[in-house]
């Protein structure tokens, strides 16, 4: 387990260092290869993500929600704001950091979600799919103004 965590880190080291092509991804920083989103949703489905989130527009398995309350986290579908590719990257591998700062400024005292840690078990590519899915499932939504 220690081995395939250090060539993940490693792997994505490497991928950091590397120049830009057009077949990679640049996002706040850092630079991933291109994913492919029909293995994404095959590991969304595999790391069983459906047991917490349903995605606009997909058709997934009917599952049992795993949440106390019976429902879904709805991901993808119409945004006011833009939802970058760092943005769902950093939901994925570190789920704590959006939800604890949106609830801090709410001064909720239980600042974390309840998305298991799945940096040990998810490789580099299947976080790269994952990712790939999930990005073309948002539509930003801007506002109209009427002018006088």
């Amino acid at each position: 387990m220690k081995y395939r965590c250090f060539a993940a880190l490693l792997s994505v080291a490497f991928v950091m260092l590397t120049a830009c092509s057009e077949d990679q991804i640049q996002a706040r920083g850092f630079v991933l290869p291109k994913g492919d989103p029909e293995r994404g949703l095959e590991s969304f489905q595999v790391l069983t993500c459906t047991g917490c989130h349903v995605v606009d527009g997909v058709e997934l398995p009917d599952v049992e929600p795993w949440l106390d309350d019976g429902r879904f986290i709805r991901l993808g579908g119409p945004v006011t704001h833009v939802q970058t590719y760092g943005d769902l990257v950093t939901s994925v591998i570190h789920p704590d950091y959006r939800v604890g700062r949106d609830k801090r400024k709410s001064k909720d005292a239980d600042a974390s979600t309840t998305m298991p840690n799945y940096n040990e078990v998810m490789t580099v590519q299947e976080l790269i799919d994952i990712v790939t899915f999930l990005e073309r499932h948002y539509d930003v939504v801007t506002y109209g103004y009427a002018i006088p």
